[in-house]
């Protein structure tokens, strides 16, 4: 599911949401994968309540979304998400049930005309990879 967020007046994009709702193999549950989100404070509010209402709807168990960029979690947490570590781990793949962490491994290279310091930018709130980014997303 794909949902933007405008700016009333003008019409300019100020958020971007991209989720599905994925039942878990040999059960009735189901689960809500946020793939995608980006947006400006006021818009990922507006978007994260949207995203909570239609997750209420579809009687999911949980929604999750893993995100590089923590000021993008900021909007979901007024939402209610959680940031923190829990004290069980969910799981991460649903195609099987699977609790097993799967490693997202990484080897980048930045040209010298984005950054002059590669570890600083790898380690600044300016980087955005999500889960769907490494592949790691996808049913097996």
């Amino acid at each position: 599911v794909l949902r933007f967020a405008e700016d009333s007046s003008t019409g300019a994009l100020r958020g971007l949401l991209v989720y599905r709702i994925e039942a878990v193999l040999g059960s009735s549950e189901k689960v809500m994968r946020v793939v995608e989100f980006l947006c400006d404070e006021e818009a990922g509010i507006l978007l994260g309540a949207a995203l909570i209402d239609e997750g209420d709807d579809a009687g999911v168990a949980f929604a999750d979304f893993y995100c590089t960029s923590s000021k993008f979690a900021e909007p979901l947490e007024k939402n209610g998400f959680l940031q923190e570590t829990l004290p069980t781990r969910l799981p991460e793949l649903f195609q099987p049930l699977e609790f097993t962490p799967s490693a997202l491994t990484a080897a980048l290279w930045v040209g010298p005309k984005v950054s002059a310091d590669n570890r600083a930018l790898f380690r600044s709130d300016n980087l955005y990879f999500t889960r769907s980014d490494g592949d790691q997303d996808r049913p097996r």
